[in-house]
């Protein structure tokens, strides 16, 4: 009898148990997205509801996210006058055939409201054509009266005015209601045509295999009141990357620099009026740190060799003439104020810096990148000149500014501007606060720079080992034309040997007039006066068995 009673009591606790769980209010929680911080790949994207909320136990529902956010990346804060508890927390995917038809009933509720007042329209025109017929008609039988008064005892000229000013009054009020209705009509048309065809253009996409995601979360409300929820949630599909402008004034030596942002995202989910935060962190998919294998050594066995390619610096390309030191011509003094940009604020944290945009933002999930200023600051630039004749018989200026700010400039791509002339694209590597940074600002035809070939002296026959001995000598010619004086650095080069059997011994300049480095690179560091001119000579020698043939002299 006891274990019937037991089995009766537990039968009336699982199904009162199932009843709360059936009588729990599900409650759409409408969100929006407020702000983002974009990562290099990803972006963590915090979306915010209001709620109104009274005692008992729901399920609070947002619906609608793109299916791309990382589920257990999910987190639920809030604050409010209401008192919840969080009972759990799931993330669910509803897939397109539940979504597109929920889309399509709320697209059939719209045609079906357009629909009612596109009847009460036409019936208001309706109206007002039997007002117009009317009064059109009785306007054509006043002539016929009038006559007949004219015929027993005369009509006044007041009545005339009296049923003229009627007819005008009456049909012009009548026309002008016409028109607004037809004006109306025409836009509730245009309306219902653009609703039909996204009802057509939901009803063929049936089909595809989309998806979306919503956050349930089932919560105690202990006492009724408003909770601000927030949501939280990482997701791909989001990047950003620096980019400069750099505008440099030869006259005083000031550089205007504009610290960018291009940010892009195709999450799925549209930006809107959001606060944005860009970082350089890079979160880890998987926080493990490496671990070292076992090294092992063992005799070398042969193996095919691979022919290698060496991948050899390129030369700078050509750039428009710089004209440092120059006034441009017909340039007035502008009074007027500049437009102003709102400036990041930064915040460097232990293993990143992170750039928060004062400013709202509209970004639209698309493939397109959006340009936002972070920073504008005014730097020193100083101009120093390099040639490298061997290559191209040309002097180029680079100007050198020292970064000022708290935060890096980090690495991205430069568009130089001298004097206002766009002259180059470049890209720099990072530099941290403090560091010197360095931007080419093109060519300066007024600092030539020539290389010429002397002679080449060739002595030894190699006869029973003996050693042969070739020396080349060159000359380099540097001609400062400018009207200041300028600080110029030359740079050639020395045949570095791979073989002890191969001598390579520099005869001029002396070692302790110039730079060599490991990689044989010779650097004279000039000061030019105004029309200075320096020859620099430069001479070497090469020793080696006379019975071997030397590749690359």
């Amino acid at each position: 009898m006891k274990r019937h009673i037991h089995l009766v009591i537990f039968l009336f606790v699982a199904a009162a148990a199932v009843v709360r769980l059936a009588a729990q209010q599900s409650i759409p929680v409408d969100s929006k997205v407020v702000s983002a911080t974009v990562f290099q790949s990803r972006a963590m994207v915090t979306r915010q509801a209001e709620l109104r909320l009274e005692a008992g136990t729901v399920r609070l529902v947002m619906d609608g996210l793109t299916p791309g956010l990382l589920d257990e990346s999910v987190r639920l804060s809030g604050e409010g006058t209401a008192g919840v508890k969080i009972l759990d927390v799931q993330v669910e995917t509803a897939y397109s055939a539940e979504i597109q038809e929920k889309e399509i009933r709320l697209l059939q509720a719209k045609l079906d409201s357009l629909a009612f007042e596109i009847k009460a329209v036409n019936d208001k025109k309706s109206v007002l054509e039997t007002q117009k017929a009317f009064i059109e008609s009785i306007r054509m039988e006043y002539p016929k009266e009038i006559n007949r008064k004219l015929a027993v005892a005369g009509a006044s000229v007041q009545e005339w005015k009296n049923a003229l000013s009627f007819f005008d009054s009456q049909l012009t009020s009548i026309y002008a209601d016409m028109r607004n209705a037809q004006k109306k009509l025409d836009g509730m048309t245009k309306k219902r045509e653009a609703l039909e065809k996204e009802m057509q253009e939901r009803r063929s996409a049936r089909g595809d295999a989309t998806s979306r995601k919503k956050i349930t979360a089932t919560a105690e409300i202990e006492k009724a009141g408003r909770l601000s929820l927030t949501a939280s949630y990482l997701i791909p599909g989001a990047s950003w990357h620096p980019v400069y402008d750099a505008r440099v004034n030869s006259a005083d030596g000031k550089m205007d620099w504009t610290f960018g942002a291009m940010v892009g995202q195709n999450t799925g989910e549209d930006w809107k009026g959001v606060r944005l935060s860009l970082s350089t962190a890079q979160p880890m998919e998987h926080g493990t740190i490496p671990e070292l294998s076992p090294w092992y050594l063992d005799f070398a066995r042969p193996r095919p060799e691979k022919a290698s390619r060496r991948m050899e610096e390129t030369a700078p390309a050509p750039m428009m003439q710089a004209t440092a030191g120059s006034e441009p011509d017909g340039v007035m003094e502008d009074k007027k104020r500049p437009l102003e940009f709102p400036q990041a604020e930064v915040e460097t944290n232990f293993l990143s810096t992170v750039f928060a945009v004062p400013a709202r933002n509209d970004i639209p999930s698309a493939k397109d990148y959006h340009k936002i200023t972070i920073s504008m600051q005014q730097l020193t630039c100083a101009f120093e000149y390099t040639s490298v004749p061997k290559a191209q018989e040309k002097t180029f200026v680079r100007g050198r500014a020292v970064n000022k700010t708290d935060a890096p400039f980090l690495a991205g791509e430069v568009s130089v501007f001298l004097d206002g002339d766009f002259i180059n694209k470049t890209r720099i590597q990072t530099v941290a606060p403090s560091d010197t940074m360095k931007l080419a600002l093109g060519s300066d035809d007024a600092v030539q720079a020539e290389r010429k070939f002397i002679n080449r002296f060739t002595e030894g026959k190699g006869i029973l080992g003996g050693k042969k001995r070739v020396t080349d000598e060159y000359e380099i010619r540097v001609v400062n034309n400018r009207r200041n004086e300028i600080a110029v650095s030359v740079f050639d080069q020395l045949p570095i040997s791979q073989n002890e059997k191969i001598s390579v011994r520099l005869l001029a300049p002396g070692e302790k007039e110039v730079i060599i480095d490991q990689a044989g690179q010779i650097e004279w560091r000039l000061r030019l006066k105004p029309g200075g001119k320096r020859i620099l000579p430069l001479k070497y020698q090469v020793e080696f068995p006379g019975d071997a043939h030397v590749q690359g002299l």
